[in-house]
């Protein structure tokens, strides 16, 4: 029967720590490959306790399997067991083991006997071993990463965290980042009937103002999507509102409580600045003259009333996110995928991108270091040119990336000022806040950042 093995030390931390680590709920979906992820259709139970129950959707391709598993072996802070109960393969059992290595350092091995239906050939139809290559690296490059994030604030009392737009690609990471690493995160949600707290950002007077006071940090992410529609005025006046009033309600808010929360995150965006053309600007640069700009521009000062009243507030001036699961970086994976990806409107605009973990940690930073506050620029320090974007993704997917998109076509596409505002115009960003405060970006090259995030 054919056996997986990996081992690898993760330094600065214990056994139990890392165990702790990968049985909360959060440590399944960070451990998830963005380029391969399995979904948790039902759970019965919660950890890693022998009889806890999954039922997984996975895909063999585009087609969707589903994997029942059942954990059936358990030593709290040294291993745990899951085997598959049906699903694609025939036979599956892994062990989860955490030991004590060097002073300073645990080891994290993951083992796994395996047997493919119909043998070597559904092995090698199903390509499991190479998966499973690609897989686990991955796995405990995140949780060494993210455990060096946590151990940073070991020391530090766990927070009680709000977050909205907490389904959305950053907010979903960030809840199980926090998750993992043993803090309390309550997703703010828009509808009563979603799973978290109702709060009505719409109507200031009816939002419960005990039920929000102790909250220790609240993030807020929410905003109507930005590339999804065509511009047309009632479109605009959506994206622009979506931002600046549920903003100023909850600034408000937060300011009249008895115990307001030591930190507000608010989400913003490098669109901010307009196009800078080949100029780099930190987070001191002026406001474009876009209608995005003027947008970000409003949605940053309607935090006032937090600020005002005493409450930390750190402006998320976010560019283009790499993930994976979603944002700029799905959306461009299948024309490179294809052959067909290359230079748009010239290349020549700058990219100001940055990767899910180095947003995620910046975003960990300034929820427990005072000293972020104001603007703070969540890009990566190397922005590269959308040509250079385009010749990094052919490198990294061993795919020609030559097929122009001309500016023109991009306009009939989009319509022209969501052409410009959205692909063809472009914000030399530079993260100068973070450099200053000493932050160590996990992924400061974009081919390392894209051939992490995509298995390559």
């Amino acid at each position: 029967m054919p056996t997986y093995r990996l081992r690898t030390p993760i330094p600065n931390t214990t056994a139990s720590e890392l165990y702790a680590w990968h049985a909360r709920p959060g440590a399944f979906e960070r451990l998830n490959p963005p380029w391969d992820p399995i979904r948790v259709m039902s759970r019965t139970g919660s950890g890693v306790e022998t009889g806890v129950e999954l039922e997984l959707q996975a895909h063999v391709g585009p087609i969707p399997l589903t994997w029942r598993a059942v954990h059936t072996e358990h030593e709290p802070g040294r291993r745990f067991v899951d085997e598959q109960r049906s699903g694609p393969f025939a036979y599956w059992r892994h062990q989860h083991l955490f030991t004590e290595a060097d002073p300073g350092e645990a080891l994290l091995e993951d083992c796994i006997e395996w047997r493919a239906p119909f043998g070597a050939l559904g092995a090698a139809i199903g390509g499991v071993q190479s998966r499973l290559d690609r897989v686990f690296p991955f796995r405990h490059r995140r949780t060494a990463d993210d455990l060096a994030r946590h151990a940073r604030y070991r020391d530090r009392p766990r927070l009680r965290v709000l977050i909205s737009g907490a389904s959305g690609l950053i907010g979903s990471q960030l809840t199980a980042f926090l998750d993992a690493g043993g803090h309390e995160v309550v997703p703010l949600v828009r509808s009563s009937n979603a799973r978290g707290r109702h709060i009505p950002l719409d109507d200031p007077e009816a939002i419960d103002r005990e039920w929000l006071e102790g909250f220790d940090a609240v993030v807020h992410l929410q905003g109507a999507p930005i590339a999804d529609e065509s511009w047309t005025d009632a479109r605009k006046q959506v994206i622009r509102h979506s931002r600046v009033h549920p903003t100023a309600v909850l600034a408000r808010v937060m300011g009249e409580l008895k115990r307001p929360p030591k930190v507000f995150l608010s989400a913003s965006a490098v669109g901010l600045y307009g196009d800078t053309g080949d100029t780099e600007v930190d987070e001191a640069g002026p406001t474009g003259d876009t209608f995005l700009a003027s947008v970000g521009a409003e949605w940053e000062a309607a935090t006032s009333p937090a600020r005002d009243a005493g409450i930390r507030t750190v402006l998320l001036r976010t560019g283009f996110v790499l993930s994976g699961l979603g944002g700029y970086l799905k959306a461009q994976l299948p024309l490179f995928q294809f052959g067909l990806g290359g230079p748009v409107g010239g290349g020549q605009q700058w990219v100001p991108w940055i990767h899910l973990d180095d947003h995620l940690g910046l975003m960990h930073e300034a929820l427990f270091d005072d000293r972020y506050e104001g603007p703070l620029n969540l890009v990566a320090p190397r922005t590269v040119r959308q040509f250079d974007f385009a010749r990094a993704m052919g490198r990294v997917l061993g795919r020609p990336a030559f097929a122009p998109a001309p500016g023109f076509a991009i306009k009939l596409a989009l319509g022209r000022q969501r052409g410009l505002e959205l692909v063809l115009q472009g914000q030399r960003v530079v993260p100068a806040k973070a450099q200053a405060l000493g932050y160590r970006f996990l992924h400061p090259e974009l081919d390392n950042a894209l051939r992490f995030e995509l298995g390559r």
